[in-house]
């Protein structure tokens, strides 16, 4: 309980900064995109370079794998089962494969992080890791052809990708025989530190940049949030009891399945025109309605 609320009042913080800043203009047009780049290819590396520091331990390895496994399985049955029900729906086309997408994809990264580091530590942080690397290699790869059927795969680019070469590095080092000197050690502690305040306030930021009556009226946004926020938390948690799995690797696999949908889904929507404004709206509407569902999905017992 007390996580929950120092997450809350975190949140409530970091988010109101980043709406005042914006709506004063203390900050210009793109300082959320700059933050959001700043993240994703400097701050959360080093956080997950940071969270290799543990010490090496069974168990810890053991959840790491678990946390996978859960994720690996998670894409494989998620994936085709929205991209399926998606299709169905009484939406343009690109909606249509935007709404699937949105579902599946969560934000791992600047999102995603901080809120598994807040609960669970560092070692929650490194098993985070484990997540997503998994998430970049769908993203980038059935991600995009299923946006643009006409996309190339570029496997330069997938295997270049900063959060996928440091999530591949940070599991490295936590299995490698040697620690990183203190003093490396301490800048990457010093960079990560500041991933959960940017990261908020860029939550702030994109609702202060958003028509709010426009984004009032997503119908189809709240039924994004709730498959993304409830349904497919609830159900990972649900088959995760009934074959009696649990421990940290079970915990952080339930709390990365509940986290918003990721930005990924905007900046393709807009690269490749697919349902770009859904993906505006349903990613600031799920961000907004995180603070509601992930208080519920907590209290799950695992």
């Amino acid at each position: 309980m007390n996580a929950l609320v120092g997450i809350g009042l975190k949140a409530l913080a970091g988010g109101a900064i980043g709406y005042w800043a914006k709506k004063r203009g203390v900050v210009g047009d793109r300082f959320a995109v700059d933050i959001n780049n700043l993240l994703l290819a400097i701050v959360a590396p080093c956080a997950m370079l940071s969270s290799a520091s543990q010490e090496f331990s069974e168990t810890l390895a053991a959840d790491l794998g678990l946390t996978a496994v859960i994720t690996a399985a998670y894409f494989l049955i998620a994936s085709p089962a929205l991209a399926l029900i998606s299709m169905t729906l009484p939406l343009p086309l690109g909606d249509r494969r935007m709404f699937a997408s949105l579902c599946v994809m969560a934000n791992t990264g600047f999102i995603g992080f901080p809120v598994a580091y807040e609960l669970f530590g560092s070692r929650g942080l490194l098993c985070a890791t484990a997540v997503n690397l998994l998430y970049n290699l769908v993203a980038f790869t059935a991600g995009i052809r299923w946006l643009d059927t006409n996309e190339p795969l570029r496997l330069r680019g997938v295997l270049l990708n900063p959060p996928l070469v440091s999530s591949v590095i940070a599991i490295g080092l936590f299995f490698a025989p040697f620690r990183l000197p203190s003093a490396v050690q301490g800048v990457f502690d010093m960079i990560g530190g500041t991933m959960t305040p940017l990261a908020l306030m860029i939550v702030g930021l994109s609702l202060a940049e958003t028509y709010l009556p426009e984004l009032v009226r997503n119908l189809w946004g709240y039924a994004v949030s709730a498959i993304r926020l409830l349904v497919l938390p609830s159900l990972v948690w649900a088959v995760l009891w009934l074959i009696g799995v649990d421990g940290l690797g079970a915990q952080v696999a339930v709390v990365m399945a509940a986290l918003p949908c990721g930005t990924f889904n905007v900046i393709l929507g807009a690269r490749y025109d697919t349902g770009y404004r859904f993906a505006v709206h349903s990613v600031v509407q799920s961000n907004v309605l995180m603070f509601a569902t992930l208080p519920l999905i907590l209290l799950l017992p695992l």
